[in-house]
């Protein structure tokens, strides 16, 4: 599984829940990590409404190396998610 960071105003949890089930986590109130078989950016940004013509605006980045400090959980989930594939 591919994973992506996504950052969007208009874009909700329960949006994405919709869309992506239980492969999604939390960063804050404006972004969050999905995990999906989609194999580009666009067709996340699709699958969750972001386009042109839509009130949906924001940014969709594919997670192919990261480091940080956050919550472990969420290095966990990554993790898990590209085990998957």
């Amino acid at each position: 599984m591919n994973c992506y960071l996504v950052a969007g105003t208009n874009v909700s949890a329960a949006d994405l829940s919709e869309r992506f089930g239980q492969y999604v986590y939390p960063v804050n109130a404006l972004a969050w990590v999905v995990a999906t078989d989609s194999a580009t950016t666009s067709d996340v940004a699709e699958a969750i409404g972001m386009n042109d013509q839509a009130q949906r605006g924001g940014i969709v980045v594919r997670v192919g190396d990261y480091y940080g400090y956050f919550d472990k959980a969420l290095w966990e989930k990554i993790e898990a998610w590209r085990r998957e594939a």
